[in-house]
């Protein structure tokens, strides 16, 4: 990225110019407004309706705040904060005005929503305002707190410095978010979060998650997976020999039974000798039944000691060794298939142990300004750079670019869409991998990194520009998951419904550092009549108050420009 000197300087000096009398011009005074707004997290939990029952839906918003500097009316620089917004109702709102600057806000706590949904802690925050000499200002410090999803713990590390300022000569907003170790829960704990089980989940699902999505297996989680795939496979064919052995055995049994079928039938014993529920011609069921009781048993005897009945010797000694080899075989298949799952409950543990390690999204460092500048040049921009950014484990910078820090200017155009590809093809394998259970359904997670957009304009007499950005955003839609899949406590986790195969989810975002800058401003008419600022007097040197924009400003310019000679 390269910054033309103008904008540099503007940022970097723009803000601590002072500002005399005699320097503004006669006549319709200069008048603007700077206005530096930013929410620092905001988590949702969508509306779920199934079959008549509903979940409704919520929303928690972290640190929204606003720093206004304007001389458009005679209002005071205002900054406000609201630590906690819930479901739209603000929780602990402050206001400081240059009557009560500066002010430090505790943090404050949402509690957890029914069912541990949400929860949330806001940062401590300092804000102040003055109207000073050359124009008002504004500005506020805060880290970023706390949140939770789904009973989740989101790491939200980090902090932020807003400031607003406008003076005879423009009005400027900035704004600089730091990042450290931003993460998502892994994907072990936010599958869990959704009811699945793994250990419930199909042997091809459980190595597709680690074979086909983009992260690192450590060398002895993989060599441990390899050994029990080995063991799994020793047993599946041993489970398949069994079950061939199985087959040939109650075909077998089958034909044997319609051979002494076929012997039984021609013959007849009194009625009345017969037991209750035993019907002529006995078949081979019925001469089971028969060893029941002592009655039967003396059936038994007498049809097999009858001269007349020695035909049903050799079909009877064929049936009962048939029926044994049967029960046999039946045996072991049941231990072949009962040494098959205690495998696939250690592979399952094995891929759990890998991706708890796994976050869905991480982002290891990061600083975003935004800064809206209107004056005699306008100017709008986003600068910083960010590193480390990964998805399902993927550095997807590091994959793009060869580099896993990146300038904030840089992700743009062929740079963004490249990112943005490789996001969606790696949570579009984790979804695809679910897939692979019949009837499992997850959505492949919408992550969107650093959207932002600047611009400068004109409205009526005004200059104006703005800068947003929205420094992560991450969706995933209703996921569908059957009762064999699913964990045996689904219906009491959080934001889960049942249906009539399983359980369905709701919706979830998040959004971690949306800011935004405005900036506009009119300047002076030369018709020869000496303006004052509404409020306040001339000024002969620097406002103590606009110290926190200049620092952001310097910030902003120099820093930008070191990060562009290294990215160089």
């Amino acid at each position: 990225m390269r910054l033309h000197r103008p904008v540099l300087v503007a940022l970097a000096l723009g803000t601590v110019l002072p500002v005399s009398a005699a320097s503004a011009a006669t006549g319709v005074a200069a008048a603007g407004s700077a206005v530096s707004s930013a929410t620092l997290a905001t988590i949702s939990v969508g509306d779920l309706a199934v079959a008549g029952q509903t979940i409704d839906g919520h929303t928690i918003s972290v640190g929204t705040l606003s720093a206004i500097a304007q001389t458009l009316s005679q209002d005071a620089p205002a900054v406000s904060f609201v630590p906690i917004t819930l479901d739209g109702v603000k929780k602990g709102e402050v206001t400081v005005t240059p009557q009560n600057s500066p002010k430090t806000v505790g943090g404050v706590t949402s509690g957890a929503l029914p069912l541990n949904v949400l929860s949330a802690s806001s940062p401590t925050a300092t804000l102040s305002a003055a109207k000073s000499a050359a124009g008002p200002v504004s500005s506020l410090s805060a880290s970023l707190g706390q949140a939770s999803l789904l009973g989740l713990p989101l790491g939200l590390d980090g902090s932020v410095k807003v400031g607003s300022a406008t003076e005879a000569a423009k009005s400027q907003a900035g704004k600089t978010l730091t990042i450290s170790n931003v993460s998502l829960p892994s994907i072990a704990d936010v599958l869990a979060a959704l009811g699945i089980d793994l250990g419930k989940l199909p042997i091809d699902t459980l190595n597709g998650l680690v074979d086909s999505l983009p992260i690192d297996v450590p060398a002895m989680a993989e060599t441990a997976l390899a050994a029990v795939n080995t063991q799994i496979e020793a047993a599946d064919d041993a489970y398949e020999a069994a079950s061939a052995d199985f087959a040939a055995k109650a075909a077998d049994l089958q034909s044997k039974a319609a051979a002494l079928d076929a012997a039984l039938a021609p013959f007849t014993v009194p009625v009345e000798t017969l037991p209750e529920g035993i019907d002529l011609p006995i078949t081979h069921s019925e001469w089971d039944s028969l060893s029941a009781t002592p009655a039967g048993v003396a059936v038994q005897e007498a049809l097999k000691t009858a001269d007349a009945l020695d035909t049903i010797d050799d079909p009877l000694s064929a049936y009962v060794a048939a029926k044994a080899a049967y029960g046999t075989a039946t045996g072991a298949l049941a231990t072949a298939l009962a040494a098959i799952q205690p495998l696939i409950d250690d592979l399952a543990e094995l891929v759990d142990g890998v991706l708890a390690d796994i976050p869905l999204v991480e982002i290891g460092a990061a600083q975003v300004g935004t800064s809206a500048l209107a004056g005699a040049t306008k100017s709008a921009n986003v600068t910083g750079y960010v590193s480390g950014v990964k998805v399902l484990g993927q550095d997807v910078l590091q994959t793009v670019t060869n580099n896993t820090k990146l300038d904030v200017a840089g992700l743009a155009g062929t740079v963004a869409s490249q990112v943005n590809t490789t996001i969606a093809g790696a949570t579009q394998a984790l979804s695809s991998v679910l897939a692979t259970a019949t009837g499992l359904t997850v959505p492949a997670p919408s992550v969107k990194l650093l959207v932002k957009s600047t611009s400068t304009g004109t409205e009526g007499a005004f200059g104006t520009a703005k800068a947003l950005v929205t420094a992560l955003q991450v969706e995933l839609g209703s996921a569908t998951i059957p009762t064999q899949f699913a964990l045996t406590d689904a219906a009491s986790l959080p934001a889960i419904l049942p249906t009539a195969t399983g359980f369905k989810t709701a919706p979830l975002s998040l959004k971690v550092g949306e800011l935004g800058e405005s900036a506009k401003f009119r300047p002076a008419s030369t018709t020869g009549v000496t303006p004052t600022t509404p409020g306040s007097h001339p000024a002969t040197g620097v406002p103590a108050g606009l110290g926190i924009v200049a620092v952001i400003g310097t910030a902003l310019a120099f820093g930008a420009r070191r990060m562009t000679r290294s990215e160089a």
